[in-house]
């Protein structure tokens, strides 16, 4: 992901979780983990704020969502899925409820790489998180 016009922690980090909350990767039918590679040029301007790791990982969770009437239009949605591997709140949940793409701020994996220019990547997992199945989620 690129952002070019934000000089603020929390511009930037809008920006990425944008890019996180897709219809298509398994964390938003399955809440695994997802890490966010921040570059160097980004990361300044985060620490600039002075924005600590965890808070990036609680302002991504937060943010990073997808409105239920758009998740249960791709992915992995249905009837059987749904009742399968989401957790009761989400499988009563409203048209609008926002879905979270992982259980906790701790499932987000954050780390700085990368060279120059104001470029960031987000790389979602497989889903189910581990030894963590989408049916044991509270």
């Amino acid at each position: 992901m690129n952002d070019h016009i934000n000089t603020r922690a929390k511009g930037i980090l809008t920006t990425v979780a944008d890019t996180m909350a897709t219809m298509g990767n398994n964390n938003l039918h399955c809440h695994g983990d997802v890490m966010v590679v921040i570059g160097p040029e980004h990361a300044a301007t985060i620490a600039k704020d002075s924005w600590s790791k965890q808070d990036v990982k609680e302002f991504l969770y937060e943010k990073a969502r997808v409105p239920m009437h758009l998740a249960k239009l791709g992915g992995m949605y249905s009837k059987e899925n749904k009742e399968a591997f989401w957790p009761k709140w989400l499988q009563e949940a409203y048209e609008n409820k926002m879905v979270p793409l992982v259980t906790s701020p701790e499932r987000i994996a954050v780390t700085v790489a990368g060279g120059l220019g104001r470029f960031s990547m987000v790389l979602h997992g497989w889903g189910f998180g581990g030894d963590l199945h989408c049916s044991q989620i509270k």
